[in-house]
Formats: C-alpha cells, sequence, structure tokens
C-alpha cells in the first residue's frame, strides 16, 4: 500500500473519530483531527470562488446551478462532510441525527448564504470551520 493511501485511510479515520464531538451539538474544545482538500484553505479563498462563480454565473440563472469548477469543489467538500458526520451519528453516537441536511436540496440556497456570512465574518479561519458552523447550525435546526 502506498503511503499516500495509508495517509488516506488514516484520514479518514481520524475523521470520523473526530467528529464525535461536532454532531453532538454541544460547546466543544477546538477538534483535532485530518482535514483533507477544500476544507484547508480559508474563508476568503472560499469567498473567492464565490466571486467567480458570480461572475460567470448569467443573471437569470437559476440560484443553485454553479458554473465554476472550483466553486463545486466546495460545494462538494460541505456536502461530504455533512455525510460523514451523519454516517458518524447514526454508527456511534445519535442516530436521530443521522439524518441532519437530508433535505438539504430544499434551502441549498440558505446554506450557501450561512457559509458565505460566516466565511465573511472569519476569512482568515480555515473553510472546515463554516462547514462545521453548517452542520452544528443544521443539527440545532431540526431538532426544534
Amino acid at each position: 500500500m502506498s503511503s499516500l493511501a495509508r495517509a488516506g485511510i488514516f484520514g479518514s479515520i481520524t475523521l470520523i473519530i473526530a467528529i464525535s464531538t461536532v454532531v453532538s451539538g454541544k460547546a466543544q474544545a477546538p477538534l483535532a483531527f485530518l482535514n483533507f482538500g477544500y476544507g484547508q484553505t480559508s474563508c476568503g479563498q472560499f469567498l473567492r470562488a464565490v466571486e467567480e462563480k458570480n461572475k460567470v454565473r448569467p443573471s437569470n440563472a437559476n440560484p443553485i446551478t454553479v458554473y465554476t469548477t472550483n466553486y463545486v469543489g466546495y460545494l462538494n467538500y460541505t456536502m461530504g462532510f455533512i455525510t460523514g458526520a451523519n454516517f458518524e451519528a447514526g454508527q456511534f453516537n445519535n442516530p436521530e441525527d443521522a439524518k441532519i441536511g437530508s433535505g438539504i436540496h430544499d434551502y441549498w440556497a440558505g446554506a450557501v448564504v450561512l457559509l458565505e456570512n460566516y466565511c465573511h465574518q472569519q476569512p482568515l479561519e480555515k473553510f472546515v470551520g463554516a462547514v462545521i458552523y453548517l452542520r452544528t447550525t443544521l443539527t440545532a435546526q431540526e431538532r426544534r
């Protein structure tokens, strides 16, 4: 097995273990887990991707249609993180939280605005912080 493959497996396992403090919805100490891909970039870089997407998007376009691959990368990372958190919740923590965000396609535009607002307030923070905030917000909203 290559070192890259081992690193990927180790990172996935570490992420699954660490998410348990996120899905509980309780304030916790800062998480320690391996973070890959777009989550490592800053919120400022995410906002730059939003600007690029908005420049090429026609004015009459559907608000949830995307036009740049960089922006799609951020959306895919977000959905993957929420999926991983749901897996962890269903397997190890809170089965009732295993479907958090399951209707996100119905309110995706609002979820993206939440990410953008968070990143405007925290431009130097890693994008994963915005995604954790989104997951925590969805958890609180769906428990009502």
